[in-house]
């Protein structure tokens, strides 16, 4: 049996158009996100930040990261909810600062998943630039693979 040996071109295509198509799928998840998903007004009841450092190895020591965590409550499908949401940050700094911009009691626009109220997202504004940031990288990478294919292509047939 004869091995047959992959050119890195196609390699490189192949990754390219595999990444392409990746972003494509995150913008177009974050579209449905923003488009789709129904708004609710939202209280925050609640809000922490808890410290945890990962291990290191032996080339690189551990981090120490610090995960905020939200809690909403609002209405949706006619049942009252609280869902939680973190995030986490790298500087003490920056995770006392999000726990100030989420003080328990403010009002917040939340998105819900209708298939799963539970699952929110908010941000409205930070959801529609994701979509467009993993538009355009998906648009970017596809038109390097078929750049890459088009050239690879011609100097075949050459």
């Amino acid at each position: 049996m004869a091995s047959r040996r992959v050119s890195s071109g196609r390699i490189v295509l192949g990754i390219l158009v595999a990444a392409g198509l990746v972003f494509l799928g995150r913008s177009y998840s974050r579209y449905t996100i923003w488009k789709t998903w129904p708004t609710v007004d939202a209280q925050v009841t609640g809000n922490r930040v808890r410290r945890h450092v990962t291990s290191g190895g032996r080339s690189h020591p551990g981090s120490t990261h610090f995960e905020v965590t939200v809690d909403f409550r609002y209405s949706a499908g006619g049942k009252e909810l609280v869902s939680g949401w973190s995030e986490d940050f790298d500087s003490f700094q920056a995770a006392q600062d999000e726990l100030a911009t989420y003080a328990p009691g403010s009002r917040r626009e939340i998105r819900y998943n209708p298939r799963d109220p539970n699952d929110i997202r908010f941000n409205a504004h930070r959801i529609f630039v994701e979509s467009i940031v993993f538009g355009g990288t998906g648009v970017i990478f596809s038109a390097l693979g078929l750049t890459f294919l088009f050239v690879w292509l011609r100097k075949r047939t050459r």
